[in-house]
C-alpha cells in the first residue's frame, strides 16, 4: 500500500511537470490544480518504469562499489548498448 502511494505521488509530480512546461505556469500552481484529484494510468505507467530504471540503476552502480571487477564488464555493456542504438 506505500508502494502505491509512492508512485502515485511520482505520476502526480510528473503530471505536474508537464502541465507547467505545456500551460506555462508554475510547478507549484500545476501541483495545487491537480493535488485532490486521481492521476490518469499513464502517469502512473510512467512512474512505474521511472522506478524500476532508477532501482536498477542504483543496483549496478551498488555492484560496481562492492565488486569492482564487474566495472570493466558494465562498460562493456554500456558500450556495446549505446553503438546499438546509433
Amino acid at each position: 500500500m506505500k508502494e502505491d502511494k509512492q508512485i502515485e505521488e511520482i505520476g502526480r509530480r510528473f503530471c505536474a511537470s508537464y502541465i507547467s512546461v505545456s500551460m506555462g505556469m508554475s510547478y507549484q500552481t500545476a501541483m495545487k490544480h491537480i493535488q485532490d484529484k486521481e492521476v490518469g494510468e499513464p502517469w502512473i505507467f510512467l512512474a512505474k518504469q521511472a522506478r524500476e530504471l532508477a532501482t536498477q540503476k542504483l543496483e549496478a552502480y551498488a555492484n560496481l562499489i562492492t565488486r569492482p571487477e564487474l566495472a570493466t564488464r558494465q562498460a562493456e555493456i554500456d558500450g556495446q548498448a549505446e553503438s546499438e542504438a546509433t
